[in-house]
């Protein structure tokens, strides 16, 4: 959590967007993680999912900026990072939790080994 609490010290906006059911986030709002965004946005919710545009979009309106002043950071499932790129977002890979042989699968996302090379990114 120390890196939601340095993106959070630098002022910058975080919205999660989780293509779930009901069922998956049931705790979401008791989870110690929840505090550090500033929205959520689960697929159920929406009725869409990544990678449909759609739910990009909607998370850079709610979050008030375009795409391209917005970066999206996950583990490349669902097609999300292609998904994201095809709107003009920053889409980087994370691949610090997951196996390389599975990271390995993704090609054309820069990739960020641990999390603090996401802090390198947006640091002024």
């Amino acid at each position: 959590m120390d890196m939601l609490d340095q993106i959070r010290a630098l002022g910058l906006k975080i919205c999660l967007i989780s293509n779930c059911t009901p069922e998956e986030i049931s705790a979401w709002d008791s989870c110690a993680i929840s505090k550090y965004f500033d929205d959520v946005i689960f697929s159920f919710a929406v009725k869409t999912a990544k990678p449909n545009s759609s739910i990009y979009h909607l998370a850079c309106k709610r979050m008030g900026v375009s795409p391209t002043e917005s970066l999206f950071v996950g583990d490349g499932g669902s097609n999300e990072l292609e998904g994201t790129a095809s709107i003009g977002m920053r889409a980087y890979h994370a691949t610090w939790f997951i196996p390389t042989f599975k990271s390995e699968k993704i090609m054309g996302f820069p990739k960020l080994i641990k999390p603090s090379k996401l802090l390198e990114l947006i640091r002024p």
